[in-house]
């Protein structure tokens, strides 16, 4: 295992669609990492941003990592060793899909989100936590965002993740059923393709609203990711 010094280097061997959030946590972070051939692991606070198929790699994460911490987006290989271990006491298992189109022609006029923003977004982010502030003014500083703005209120807002998925989708109760998060989708859609990256999403497979949404907008399955909280010992 070694730590990873040239994160561009590394992160074209995680292209493929179930490491694209370890390529976007690579490519948007300073965070700790490491790596061997294909396997990768990065730090993210108390979360982990782990795949790999190798049983060295795992067990060398294992001896490293402590009595507790979190995954993000891991594969089935690293939920399996920790479940036959028994130290999985809860997780989310997330669809993952990327959208695989071109740019949409016909998109409603948007905004992009402000760093005034940042506390409105956080107070109606459903996962907001003692880091989540400092996570969303850096996505609003250095990604792309989209928000809809009527007569001076923010009504619907989505942005980029640390690991490049689509997320802290939210619009206002009053607001909703009017296909505002459809525009906000295909905006972001949009703005992700102009970066140069390959939209993608990851939604919890008993949310069906929001994968019906994804799959009006045109992205496509591609496999299963894993969500662990802290709770392992």
């Amino acid at each position: 295992m070694k730590a990873v010094t040239d994160r561009k280097k590394v992160s074209v061997i995680h292209k493929d669609f179930l490491r694209m959030n370890v390529r976007g946590m690579l490519l948007n972070t300073d965070n700790e990492a490491y790596y061997e051939d294909e396997s990768i692991w990065i730090k993210d606070n108390y979360f982990n941003f782990l795949y790999t198929e190798d049983l060295d790699f795992l067990l060398e994460f294992d001896k490293r990592v402590g009595n507790e911490f979190g995954f993000s987006g891991a594969n089935d290989f690293v939920l399996d060793y920790y479940k036959d271990h028994e130290l999985i006491h809860w997780k989310n298992s997330c669809n993952q899909y990327h959208y695989p189109g071109d740019k949409f022609e016909s998109v409603m006029d948007l905004d992009s989100l402000s760093l005034e923003d940042a506390d409105y977004v956080n107070e109606h982010y459903e996962y907001n936590n003692d880091d989540s502030l400092k996570k969303i003014k850096h996505a609003i500083k250095s990604r792309p965002t989209s928000c809809l703005r009527l007569d001076g209120k923010n009504v619907s807002f989505v942005l980029l993740h640390d690991d490049d998925s689509i997320g802290y989708m939210f619009t206002l109760p009053e607001y909703r059923g009017k296909g505002y998060a459809y525009e906000l989708t295909k905006d972001i859609i949009n703005k992700t393709i102009d970066l140069g990256r390959l939209p993608y999403v990851q939604i919890v497979c008993s949310n069906k609203k929001s994968i019906g949404l994804a799959l009006k907008t045109g992205f496509v399955f591609h496999g299963i990711v894993h969500q662990q909280p802290p709770g392992y010992s």
